[in-house]
């Protein structure tokens, strides 16, 4: 059977084929690999005048080229951390929030509250509305459900069962029609 040059193939083993190698990102020689050169060039690297680079598939799954994913190009993430930007708007209700307020039982007779407690008062302290807070003369008491999460990324990889790609050292041209 004969190959294009540039042809990769998968195979279920660590033996590279006669012709072919990994698919690992390795640097060859223009010298030595002028065919492979001549059809993929430096898309996968190098500089072109002394070597270029195999393709690189390890961890990586082959998409098609299109006018957004050009010949070459990489990208993607096996993970990915999340933020509150990624979720959607949503809400927690915080049950019922306990608060101790420490009162005295003596009558109030100052008016800076700094290491002082609520003393009793003639005017009444306390409100019957409930909207969200609750007021005590001008006090707010309020919470949330506090922070939970470790901050860990989450994995978006698809399920893979790992094999080896090579790519063919020699063989035809691919003719362009």
């Amino acid at each position: 059977m004969e190959f294009f040059v540039s042809q990769i193939i998968c195979l279920a083993t660590n033996v590279s084929p006669k012709g072919f190698m990994k698919c690992e990102g390795q640097t060859l020689e223009t010298a030595d690999y002028p065919a492979l050169f001549s059809v993929i060039g430096i898309n996968y690297g190098g500089n072109g005048t002394t070597n270029f680079k195999l393709p690189d598939l390890r961890d990586r799954s082959i998409v098609h080229q299109s006018a957004t994913k050009l010949l070459g190009a990489v990208g993607g993430s096996s993970s990915v951390q999340l933020s509150q930007e990624n979720l959607p708007s949503h809400q927690h209700d915080s049950g019922t929030l306990k608060t101790e307020l420490r009162v005295s039982d003596e009558s109030a007779d100052e008016s800076v509250p700094g290491g002082m407690y609520i003393g009793l008062a003639s005017a009444s302290l306390y409100t019957e509305t409930l909207t969200g807070t609750s007021k005590l003369n001008g006090f707010e008491t309020s919470g949330n459900t506090g922070s939970v999460g470790a901050s860990e990324s989450v994995d978006i990889q698809n399920p893979y069962l790992a094999m080896n790609y090579f790519i063919s050292l020699y063989g035809v041209l691919p003719v362009q029609e």
